[in-house]
Formats: structure tokens, sequence, C-alpha cells
């Protein structure tokens, strides 16, 4: 059975929301480019991170606390996503960096380009608002799951990449090809790589969770039998719980 996406991403997709006259005018004060995976797009601290609007691929957004320390993942960022607009609007350096985990492609877009761009486009303007304000609501989301234990914060991660960025492989079951080694996952749900590790075992034990090489296979029934975790993250107005 083909692959098909697991849920509404164009509600993500800012470019998809752009009139024809708005997205030609875009394309124009950039360039589409490709990167491999393993690519930095940008690094924290940058002071001349461009803008980038995400049209395949994935990329993991990290950010470390103090120099030296080890590195956090607060996104996962992929198709629709916009990358960089933040630190562009506010006219300072970057306090994310990002890394390509699966090959992008990506409209590139320089910061005073950008810029331009809204000023001469009110309405692309409103509609790259609301992105950044959804990011922003689905980070406040996922802090608040810091104090529970690893366990949950788990399946919250595995829920919102099934929402974001899964596959549909069959009637039950999620694909989640995100380029994510173990030492990802554990980055973006603070938790040890140990911890990590005998979570994944249970699910796989359970037979819930399916992994392999960056990647793994989620059965949905992980999600329905874990219906608080539901109720607290509605991320799509058709996956509001019963």
């Amino acid at each position: 059975m083909a692959s098909s996406p697991s849920g509404d991403r164009q509600t993500w997709d800012v470019l998809q929301q752009l009139s024809v006259q708005d997205y030609s005018a875009l394309r124009r004060a950039g360039q589409m480019l490709s990167f491999k995976a393993g690519t930095m797009l940008g690094n924290q601290g940058d002071l001349d991170t461009p803008v980038y609007f995400l049209q395949t691929g994935i990329v993991k957004v990290g950010r470390t606390a103090l120099p030296g320390s080890a590195e956090v993942i607060v996104d996962v960022s992929g198709a629709g996503d916009v990358l960089g607009a933040e630190a562009c609007l506010r006219g300072k350096q970057s306090h994310v960096s990002f890394k390509a985990t699966k090959d992008v492609t990506a409209l590139e877009v320089p910061r005073a380009a950008f810029l331009r761009y809204l000023e001469h486009h009110p309405r692309a303007a409103v509609r790259l608002m609301a992105a950044v304000a959804e990011r922003a609501r689905v980070r406040d989301a996922t802090l608040a799951f810091a104090a529970h234990k690893v366990h949950d914060r788990l399946l919250a991660f595995l829920y919102r990449q099934a929402q974001r960025h899964g596959t549909e492989v069959d009637a039950g079951t999620i694909s989640l090809d995100i380029g994510f080694r173990l030492a990802d996952i554990a980055a973006a749900i603070g938790g040890s790589i140990a911890s990590v590790s005998t979570e994944l075992d249970k699910l796989k034990t359970a037979g819930l969770v399916e992994t392999r090489y960056k990647g793994m296979r989620v059965k949905k029934e992980v999600f329905r039998d874990h219906r608080k975790l539901l109720k607290a993250e509605p991320y799509f107005a058709d996956e509001q719980p019963g």
C-alpha cells in the first residue's frame, strides 16, 4: 500500500496559502537550493542567517544554553515550515541552529530581500505571522511536558512527529522517517539516551514500535491508549479526541 501524509500539512504550509502574485514575488526574492543530510543551514549566533521556506526534507532546530553544553533539539521542521524568520524580523543573531537530517530543498531568501518582500506584500506578511505564532504555540505545548516522565515525553514527541512528518503505511501504522538517531530523540525530549532506549524497547516488545535506521514505524494504537496525551495536544481540528 502506498504511503500517504498522516496530517493536514497545508495548515502549516505558508507557501500554499500565498496568492499566485505573492508566491511569484517571493520566488524572485530568493533562490531554490538543495542541501544534503548533515548540512548546517545556519548556526546559533550567526548574524546573517537567511530565511528558508522548506519544500522537502527534515531540519532539526537546536540550541545550546551555555558554550560547550549539550545541544537541545527544540523543534523538528519539514515541508511547509519557515526557518529564520524570527531572527530576521528582530534584526538579531540567530538564537538556534539548523541542521538537515534528511536531504532538503528550500527557497533561501536573504534577510534584506525578505524584509522588502514583507513591506510590499502585506497579505503574505499576515500569513507568515500566523505561521510563526503557530510554531510558538506548539513549542509552548511541548514545554508543558518537561516535568513529565520520559515515557510521556516520548509519546508526546512521537505524536507530534506523526502528525507533522509521518506517512500512513496502512490504516493502523505510521512511518516516521525524520533521520533521527536515538541521541537525537533524547535531545528532543530532554531524556538520557539510556532512558529513551528503555522506553523504546518497551514499545517494541509490545509490538507498538518498529525501529529502523534513523526511522521507525509506530502503531496508531499507542496514541489511542493515551487519551490524556491527545487531549493535551489537539494540533489539528480533525484530530480532536472524543
